[in-house]
């Protein structure tokens, strides 16, 4: 009766976390496809829990380069896993599952610690770019952030304008006072914010208003058919009459065309980032890049 209760038991367990894993508020009755379902997500949770622990996420650099000159100001650092088996994989094979299993402090972790190292290398060779890494309020919300965040950049003698942070609109809905407190230390001791994703949201012009964003980042929604769309460009204008009145610099996500960099930079875009640039590339290419440009110079 016993081992009848627990099977029971173990089954409505494997219900409920496919139904919070799909978004929550639903009934699921158990049946093979959620055994199948939950059996691959705790495959899932147990290697994603392995990769935390042997360092398998590696951070992979896209640059960000001037639309005037073509150089490169700084990388946006985005995440990849080096999986055992399946090799080089995107987020979008993990980062649902990461979130899900409130591993994401963890793996942020990870990669602030490559990176800051990575900044430590490429300041010993000459080179003092900036470098971007993503978070959102799952991690500001860690006890542990700030703390973190300073003491690596402390230990490998990075100044803190070399770190910039970008932040999701979707972030700020969570979690609003404690991630206001954690942007306002970040800000205060150096570090660069970033308001990612800009114009998205709900909310926008509220968030330049409330925290202390240094950077606008103009999503890649905006720039697709920028060339030809007029409510593109009308919009994309605002956004740089408003960062010029606020004092903020605007980066421009997504840049696929010569096409696209040039009616930007008409319109008095200086940064950008995009494949018409580059596509992320790891450390190693990234140096090789920034060898180039120094020597051309």
């Amino acid at each position: 009766m016993i081992t009848k209760q627990l099977v029971y038991w173990t089954k409505a367990e494997k219900a409920l976390q496919y139904v919070k894993e799909h978004g929550g508020d639903d009934i699921r009755w158990y049946d093979e496809a959620i055994e199948s379902a939950t059996a691959g997500s705790l495959e899932l949770e147990s290697e994603l829990r392995a990769a935390t622990t042997e360092g398998q996420f590696v951070p992979y650099y896209q640059p960000k380069f001037s639309l005037e000159t073509g150089a490169i100001t700084g990388f946006e650092a985005l995440v990849r896993w080096q999986h055992p088996t399946r090799g080089l994989l995107k987020p979008i094979h993990f980062i649902n599952a990461i979130i899900a299993h409130k591993l994401s402090f963890d793996l942020f972790s990870q990669l602030a610690i490559k990176i800051v190292k990575q900044l430590s290398v490429w300041q010993q060779q000459g080179f003092h770019q900036h470098v971007s890494i993503n978070a959102d309020a799952a991690e500001f919300s860690h006890p542990d952030f700030f703390d973190m965040v300073s003491t690596l950049l402390t230990e490998n003698s990075i100044a803190a304008h070399q770190l910039h942070i970008e932040v999701t609109e979707s972030s700020l809905i969570q979690r609003h006072d404690n991630v206001k407190k954690q942007l306002n230390s970040l800000r205060e001791l150096g570090v660069r914010l970033a308001l990612d994703d800009f114009g998205t949201g709900y909310a926008s012009l509220s968030y330049l208003q409330e925290y202390p964003f240094d950077f606008i980042k103009i999503d890649k929604s905006f720039i697709s058919n920028i060339e030809t769309d007029r409510t593109q460009r009308a919009i994309v204008k605002a956004i740089l009459d408003l960062a010029v009145a606020l004092d903020m610099q605007v980066v421009a996500e997504g840049i696929e065309t010569e096409q696209q960099r040039d009616v930007l930079l008409a319109m008095g875009c200086k940064n950008g980032q995009g494949y018409w640039f580059s596509k992320p590339v790891a450390a190693d290419v990234a140096t090789e890049m920034l060898i180039k440009q120094n020597a051309s110079e």
